[in-house]
């Protein structure tokens, strides 16, 4: 049997969760005030159905009045599809508030006015306002029950409340009646802040316990810092990253672990981070101890945020920093940077040894094209022989052509120094050709 009445409520509770609207779906405080409420409105609204046949053998006939009132009571149906259509719980709150005091005030003017044995109910309003965590509607509910109180009592003295009907019960049942009936509403009330109440400890609870395996299992040290960069709190990473527990790193515990050369960078950081509202990422060196207490310096990269917390928050406004380990990084920084200077420093030596050996080459072509430049002339005489002409004036134009050659190579050292001027010329390229041509026929008929 309990089974049974077990599964029947899952079964009554997933499908008022159905009916929450998918905005709140993923909030699991706001979908659990957004079910109670549908819940309790719906409910409302059936109760009113249930307590029509015992109203009807109370009273006999009902009158125009009667159906208009029974009608309003069925109205919180239609506060709760509202609020499951559209969302907006504040603005369903109110609505209900309203609707809830118009119809407990028109009941009770139905009933005997100020002295109604609906009075009590009165006191719901209120009640069911605080569900929404809106102190603004709580005011606006408990106004709003004030104001139909005053009408009643206005409307008494004024003799505007009709004569109630006759009831085949006394005055007294009839107010046991209108107590009681308000204070089980009262009491499902109490019990809906008291699941919304559980729910929110239960997602407050697993909020915490995923934050702290989240803490507990990063690798990388995160910290918590005051305005004056003192630490709050340190996760247990410190062991993996600093060989120490966290307790001892809190307040200045971090600081004098920094090296002393770094730690104006490590709180100028956290300074600027608390002042701008900005990430900071900074980088120093911090003592680290190993198992066997050798301490030595390790390179670590810390990033900082603006740590923003609500109202009575577990931390005030900082700093959270989050601190890993870079000391490879670093290594294979240095070793990237010493391979660069190695090769800018060979690449220097390069360009000095082609500077030397175009200034050593050029000094015995200077003399090969001088000379060649002299018997092709004939400066100091016929050479007699046509043969020893044609071969003058190739040595020439050889050592010209490598005379160039030497002048591009020492180019090649302006190309790679930026320094190198293009000048475009015009030139006959047959006379290139022909000079090629005629080089290659004489080495050929050597």
């Amino acid at each position: 049997m309990r089974i049974k009445v077990n599964r029947s409520l899952r079964a009554l509770g997933a499908y008022f969760g159905s009916l929450v609207h998918p905005s709140a779906r993923d909030d699991v405080i706001g979908a659990a005030r957004q079910q109670s409420f549908i819940a309790a409105h719906l409910l409302a609204g059936l109760l009113a159905l249930c307590v029509l046949p015992l109203y009807l053998s109370l009273t006999g006939t009902p009158t125009l009045l009667d159906v208009v009132a029974f009608l309003w009571f069925l109205t919180p149906i239609g506060v709760a599809i509202f609020l499951s259509r559209t969302g907006k719980f504040g603005a369903a709150h109110l609505i209900s508030a309203a609707n809830f005091t118009g119809l407990i005030t028109f009941s009770a003017w139905l009933t005997g006015g100020i002295t109604s044995f609906l009075i009590p109910w009165m006191v719901a309003v209120p009640l069911e306002a605080a569900l929404s965590s809106d102190r603004r509607v709580v005011a606006w509910g408990a106004g709003l029950a004030s104001l139909g109180l005053v009408a009643l009592a206005a409307g008494g003295e004024l003799g505007l409340v009709p004569q109630g009907p006759t009831f085949a019960v006394s005055a007294n049942l009839l107010g046991l009646f209108g107590a009681m009936s308000a204070t089980i509403y009262a009491a499902g009330f109490a019990i809906t802040v008291q699941l919304v109440h559980r729910r929110s400890e239960d997602a407050i609870r697993v909020g915490e316990e995923r934050y702290r395996l989240l803490a507990e299992n990063a690798t990388d040290m995160i910290t918590c810092h005051d305005e004056k960069g003192r630490v709050l709190f340190v996760s247990l990473a410190s062991q993996q990253l600093l060989g120490e527990a966290p307790e001892s790193l809190t307040g200045d515990g971090l600081l004098e672990r920094v090296h002393v050369a770094d730690r104006p960078a490590y709180l100028t950081a956290l300074s600027r981070c608390n002042a701008s509202g900005e990430p900071v990422t900074v980088e120093f060196r911090v003592r680290h101890q190993d198992a066997s207490g050798l301490e030595r310096y390790s390179w670590v990269e810390m990033r900082c945020r603006p740590l923003q917390t609500s109202r009575g928050g577990a931390f005030p406004p900082g700093v959270l920093a989050g601190t890993r380990d870079i000391t490879l990084r670093k290594a294979q920084e240095d070793e990237l940077t010493r391979a660069r200077d190695e090769a800018e420093s060979a690449s220097r030596a390069k360009t000095q040894f082609l500077a030397n050996m175009s200034h050593e080459l050029r000094t015995p072509l200077n003399a090969v094209i001088g000379f060649s430049e002299i018997l092709n002339r004939e400066l100091f005489g016929a050479l007699g022989e046509q043969r020893y002409r044609d071969y003058a004036r190739m040595i020439h134009e050889s050592g010209e052509h490598l005379l160039h050659v030497v002048n591009d190579i020492l180019d090649m050292s302006k190309i790679e120094a930026g320094k190198l001027k293009l000048v475009k010329e015009p030139f006959d390229i047959g006379s290139l050709i022909a000079s090629l041509a005629g080089v290659l026929c004489g080495i050929g008929s050597i």
